[in-house]
């Protein structure tokens, strides 16, 4: 497993955990970041952020603070200009149809 396989094994690891608690009401989120770890995708800002306090609270997190929690799974956190793939245009253009 190379580095951002053991994070994202790791981050799955703790979301399967809170997952199954029953008085966490996160299933929808828990179960869509799930959804998109386990087919090798990163999480979106949005979603690391809804498990930041969380993440806070984990022996292996205590003495940490959230910025370096956040840094330490950036590998596996949705950046859209990284994860843009080089050739691909991010704006919509309509300029093909008027040639």
């Amino acid at each position: 497993m190379n580095g951002t396989q053991t994070l994202r094994q790791k981050l799955l690891n703790y979301v399967i955990q809170y997952h199954n608690k029953p008085h966490i009401n996160m299933y929808w989120i828990t179960n869509s970041i799930i959804k998109r770890l386990k087919s090798d995708e990163n999480v979106t800002p949005r979603q690391f952020q809804s498990l930041i306090k969380w993440l806070e609270r984990e022996n292996e997190f205590k003495h940490m603070t959230q910025n370096s929690i956040k840094e330490y799974f950036q590998p596996i956190i949705y950046n859209s200009k990284k994860d843009t793939k080089y050739g691909e245009s991010t704006s919509v253009s309509l300029e093909q149809f008027f040639t």
